[in-house]
């Protein structure tokens, strides 16, 4: 009896030690270590729908594409923010230089209600869509530019 309480102890510590530091890898951008930390985060807790999207930011941003998609997934089903998946898909789509389809998402945000441009401005890989040369690139924040921020 002795001997499972210890085995249940440290599995508990493990587990609290895992959540505990898949919020500082995120944030520190070590992506490979957050990826691993909140896949066992969702595989424990597969409700957690914060954890399955950090799953699929982090793992997009570790190069782990399938499990980036397969988390994202997760997430909208566990309905998660529509705005912040809009914007993860606009970034898979930008990523995978598939631009006229990353701006189409955006678009389809914009037809939602969305108008805070700036987070797509002030985004390192959704900037990009900007000012490329392509028709309809800037058409987002072209369109959009004189709207309400929020």
């Amino acid at each position: 009896m002795y001997k499972l309480l210890i085995i249940l102890l440290i599995g508990f510590s493990a587990c609290v030690y895992a959540e505990g530091n898949a919020e500082r890898f995120f944030e520190a951008g070590d992506w490979a270590a957050a990826a691993d930390a909140y896949a066992r985060r969702t595989a424990t807790d597969p409700e957690d729908v914060a954890a399955w999207f950090r799953l699929a930011v982090s793992a997009q941003q570790a190069e782990r594409y399938d499990v980036a998609r397969n988390a994202l997934e997760q997430a909208e089903e566990r309905q998660f923010s529509p705005v912040r998946i809009g914007l993860e898909r606009a970034r898979f789509k930008a990523r995978a230089e598939d631009r006229e389809a990353a701006v189409e998402e955006l678009r389809s945000l914009a037809e939602s209600g969305f108008t805070a441009v700036n987070v797509i401005t002030g985004d390192p890989v959704l900037a990009t869509l900007a000012g490329n040369g392509r028709p309809g690139s800037r058409a987002f924040t072209t369109e959009n530019s004189s709207t309400r921020r929020v």
